[in-house]
């Protein structure tokens, strides 16, 4: 039937079953909070204890009166019986009657009879309960050895009146000559036992409301610190480290929301850090090396040998016009170009290791390990010419000025890792192949991207690029000629998101 029920619910809103599942789940709390607890705690416990008190009190005040009930009848039983024995034993029926007619007088005793030893009734006056001789024996077997008997209480209601009927034993020295019985109304008793029933209810309802309004706003009080700990805690998880716990309360939680101030302001000044080393270093260096550590004689020189690419890109002519223009324009100029070229770095996942005067260098590779860095490097210098070229129209087209760039990229086994002193370091790459994409900037010319015939041969890159050999040539500093290749252009399909992203930049940039 359940099972029914929820899927016609999840039919009628257009769900699946599964999807109806997940929206009721999100729509549940996750936990239950404690203001909510203490409220459920404090409330049963009220309840819990005016119930006990209330049936205890109503139960000892509806025995007490039962109790009392039981003497005044026993009394009255006594007083008839005496009267009774006398005309009992003479058989004197009209002294009998007279017995039986007088003690119906007193209120509240709706019915008497007089019985012999064999249980048949000699008189009665008024109502008394409609007893058969063997019901009467009975009873009296039942009663045992007691003084009196009462006899059972469904032969004991008159005109819808709740009834008790007591029997008592009439004696003549040892002998037993009869039994007197008295019919006595327990609507008084009934009421009672109503009229408790009715305040106990009546108080256990009001105390429970009011301890429910009570306990709301002690758990509020007392959980109010715990919320804004959680909010504040909620807020560190989130990044967002600007907490400020103002109240102000000299216990554990005082203690705590102090410590939780100093904890949220010393990472509001640990991500401030983290914010302007990544401004001085690259993200993936700063995050690399923020990750790994755990204490500062953890950071050492030295390094890892690895492959990877890099690719420097370097200015035409910068020195002549930085001759021509003031130092001030010359920065601006230097900083519009750069974040252009690091636009187009992020996009094919390198990373500007240095900036080197008018020359910034790339790696592709590091300091996570890719196997497409070599693609990765060739795709970055091919994005940064063209992005320059479109980038250099705009800027022609406004009279203003305008660089130009060559790009030297190589591929290969370098050193990655900490390099300089002790107390001044930084991550880079060193080695032969790094010297060597620096020389190769410096080979080629205006919109040249120069790399090694390695580099292009390489199966990672030879069937995505084009490109023009440029037979070999001799570089500075090194001992044999370099066989070396003029990067043409990226071939289909790689090239189409490139072209989105360049032309994405250039209207961004106009």
């Amino acid at each position: 039937m359940l099972n029914k029920c929820f899927r016609s619910v999840a039919g009628f809103f257009n769900l699946e079953p599964l999807d109806a599942c997940r929206v009721l789940r999100k729509q549940l709390p996750q936990y239950i909070p404690i203001a909510s607890k203490l409220a459920i705690v404090i409330t049963s416990l009220v309840t819990f204890g005016i119930l006990v008190v209330g049936i205890t009190v109503g139960t000892n005040q509806i025995r007490l009166l039962e109790t009392e009930l039981n003497k005044f009848a026993l009394t009255l039983l006594q007083q008839m019986a005496d009267s009774a024995k006398e005309p009992l034993l003479a058989g004197d029926q009209l002294n009998l009657e007279m017995v039986t007619h007088g003690v119906i007088t007193h209120e509240g005793i709706l019915g008497s009879a007089i019985y012999d030893d064999e249980g048949q009734m000699l008189t009665q006056d008024g109502r008394q309960v409609s007893i058969t001789p063997e019901e009467f024996m009975l009873s009296l077997k039942k009663n045992g050895n007691a003084s009196y008997a009462i006899l059972p209480q469904k032969k004991a209601v008159f005109a819808k009146k709740a009834t008790t009927a007591y029997l008592y034993p009439l004696y003549s020295g040892d002998l037993k000559a009869g039994y007197v019985l008295l019919v006595f109304d327990k609507s008084s008793l009934t009421k009672a036992r109503r009229d408790t029933v009715f305040t106990i209810t009546l108080v256990t309802v009001l105390m429970a409301f009011g301890g429910m309004l009570v306990s709301v706003y002690l758990s509020y009080w007392l959980t109010k610190p715990i919320n804004q700990i959680l909010d504040a805690s909620k807020a560190i998880s989130e990044g967002r480290y600007d907490v400020n716990l103002s109240e102000r309360r000299n216990d554990e939680l005082g203690i705590l929301m102090s410590s939780m101030n100093k904890m949220g302001q010393g990472l509001l000044q640990k991500q401030q850090v983290e914010e302007v080393f990544s401004r001085y270093v690259s993200p993936q260096v700063a995050r690399k090396a923020i990750g790994d550590l755990t204490s500062l004689e953890e950071v050492k020189l030295g390094g890892r040998h690895i492959d990877a690419s890099v690719l420097f890109a370097d200015i035409v002519g910068f020195t002549s016009l930085s001759e021509s223009m003031p130092a001030d324009e010359i920065s601006e100029l230097l900083n519009y170009y750069f974040s252009l070229i690091e636009k187009s770095t992020e996009f094919c996942h390198g990373y500007i290791d240095k900036y080197i005067g008018d020359c910034a260098m790339i790696v592709f590779g590091v300091p996570y390990e890719v196997d497409d860095h070599r693609f990765n490097s060739l795709s970055c210098a091919w994005m940064i010419l063209q992005v320059v070229e479109q980038i250099n129209v705009v800027r022609k087209s406004k009279g203003l000025p305008i660089v130009e760039l060559r790009i030297g990229a190589n591929s290969g086994s370098m050193l990655a890792g900490n390099i300089g002193s002790k107390n001044r370091m930084e991550y880079t790459v060193v080695g032969d192949a790094v010297n060597l994409a620096s020389r190769l900037s410096h080979a080629g010319g205006s919109g040249e991207i120069i790399l090694t015939g390695t580099v292009f041969e390489h199966s990672s890159v030879r069937d995505k690029i084009a490109a023009t050999a440029q037979g070999e040539i001799q570089l500075r500093g090194k001992s044999k000629p370099s066989r070396v290749f003029s990067l043409d252009d990226i071939c289909d399909p790689f090239k189409q998101d490139m072209l989105e992203k360049i032309k994405e930049l250039v209207a961004d940039n106009k």
